[in-house]
Order: structure tokens, then C-alpha cells, then sequence
């Protein structure tokens, strides 16, 4: 996915069929968020989805995602009964 994505983290939703993508900190021990994301997710997790967060929608219950040998994410929906892999923009 590029040096852009190294060290971060990549959440599916099995719910709402989204890609959340997150930042870690350098020891990879916790999620960087600005506290008003932070507060906001803590608190009312069912609706969050801010777009700085969600980083693809529309892929019906996620089952497993991983990065191929060719670096490339793979997303498996069961929703849609498919794999997708996602390619950098």
C-alpha cells in the first residue's frame, strides 16, 4: 500500500462493511486520534464515522483483511461473497 500506510493499523467492520484506518504511535501501543476524535469515538462508537478515519465503505460484512505478498490489501466480504484487493491511489 506505500510507505504512507507503514506501521499503521486497518479495521474491518463485519456491521457496516467499512475500512477504518488508523494511525499507531511509534511504540505501536495505541491509536494517534486528535482528542476530539478520541472522545467522540469512546463515547458513541455506533455512530462514529468520520471521514478521516474511514478509509473505504460499501464492501458488505468484512470477514478478514490482509496484505498480500504483493503489498497489497485484500478484503474478504462475506456480504458480498468476494475478495477484493485495494490498490494505492
Amino acid at each position: 500500500m506505500g510507505t504512507q500506510y507503514r506501521n499503521d493499523i486497518f479495521v474491518g467492520d463485519a456491521h457496516n462493511g467499512r475500512i477504518y484506518h488508523f494511525k499507531l504511535n511509534n511504540e505501536r501501543t495505541d491509536l494517534v486520534l486528535p482528542e476530539i476524535h478520541a472522545r467522540t469515538f469512546i463515547e458513541n462508537p455506533v455512530n462514529f464515522g468520520d471521514k478521516d478515519v474511514v478509509f473505504g465503505d460499501g464492501f458488505g460484512g468484512i470477514t478478514d483483511l490482509t496484505v498480500g505478498p504483493d503489498g497489497y490489501l485484500y478484503v474478504v466480504s462475506i456480504g458480498q461473497g468476494k475478495v477484493f484487493r485495494i490498490l494505492p491511489q
